[in-house]
């Protein structure tokens, strides 16, 4: 199939002022709460910031392979002509 007609015309949009001091006011609370809690109980606050990092790295480690998955091309597999499993041939 051809894509020779299609055109994408992109406009850049830009955040509402709004949003952009939401997520400055958020990011600035969370890293007050973080502080308060590593000077209140830094023990725990240590295991919990490695069982956090912990999943936020699994979860992109599942989400990158879950795009090699889509970005990998298939493999064709083709047996040689005794049809032995053991010598498939890769396409």
């Amino acid at each position: 199939m051809s894509d020779k007609g299609f055109t994408l015309d992109y406009q850049k949009k830009e955040l509402p002022i709004k949003a952009k001091y939401a997520g400055l006011a958020f990011t600035i609370l969370g890293l007050i709460i973080v502080i308060v809690s590593y000077i209140t109980n830094p023990e725990r606050t240590a295991y919990n910031s490695i069982i956090g990092s912990s999943f936020v790295l699994s979860i992109g480690v599942a989400s990158l392979f879950l795009i090699i998955l889509t970005i990998c091309p298939t493999f064709k597999y083709k047996y040689n002509d005794a049809g032995s499993e053991s010598n498939i041939i890769l396409i």
